[in-house]
This record gives structure tokens, sequence and C-alpha cells, in this order.
């Protein structure tokens, strides 16, 4: 299961208990990936056993790693020299990575960006599931 949590929701980040709250997305700057997982269990009220930080210079690298992606798009995505007109594309790694930030353009705005996002990886996964390639590679 993916979750995404707004950048800009409020929370105390870990091990502060000055009642300091900041956007959670600072976990990550202030303590990178241990900092970022104990602050959202923290926000959460839950054990979170697993996490991923994703690189989008690596997520880039990995979509085109894939052989592409294919998505439906319903608004159109334009990021970078990147144009994503609105309908059904097949996407290289360049394209999957100005669809998968942009954000000031999309109406439903960091929510419809984590939702792209979200639809980028399970794209990677569902290609990796059917052919194995990390398998085969790594």
């Amino acid at each position: 299961m993916v979750y995404s949590i707004p950048r800009d929701s409020l929370a105390e980040m870990a091990d502060d208990h000055s009642g300091n709250i900041q956007k959670i997305n600072a976990a990550y700057e202030i303590g990178k990936a241990k900092m970022a997982k104990k602050t959202v269990s923290q926000f959460l009220g839950l054990p979170i056993d697993y996490s991923v930080t994703v690189d989008m210079g690596a997520l880039k690298e990995l979509v085109d790693f894939v052989g592409g992606i294919t998505i439906d798009t319903v608004i159109d995505v334009n990021l970078n020299g990147q144009v994503i007109p609105q309908g059904h594309h097949h996407l290289n790694g360049d394209q999957a990575l100005a669809y998968s930030r942009m954000r000031y353009q999309d109406p439903r705005g960091d929510y419809g960006r984590q939702l792209r996002q979200q639809e980028v990886l399970k794209q990677v996964a569902q290609k990796n599931s059917k052919a194995k390639i990390f398998d085969e590679h790594w």
C-alpha cells in the first residue's frame, strides 16, 4: 500500500518535545530518512515497518529501465519543456518525471501531484511484476 502525506501537513518533529510544529517535509531535511520515518509514525500514531525514499532523478532512470509506463491523464501537463496533453500516453523517464512533479497547473494542487506520483510508482511495480526485470538485473 502506498500513502502520501501532504507536504504542508503540520507536525511535531520526532524526538523534539518542545512543541515546535513544522511542515512534515522538514523532517527529512533535519534528519534524513530516519527522522522522516519517525516523524510520520508519530504523526499517524502508527508503527512504520518499512519505508522507501525515492529520488526523483532515480525515478526517471527507473521508468526508462522498465521501458516506460502508460498513463491516462485528465489534465494537460507542461513542465520543464515536457508537454503531455490530456489522454492516453506511453511515457519515458523524462516525461514521467515531469508528469509526477508538476503541481501548480493541477487544479488539485499537491494532492493531484501525489496521485500522479503514486500512479507512476504503481505502473513501474506492475511492469516489474509482469516481467521480473529487477530479479534479473539486481
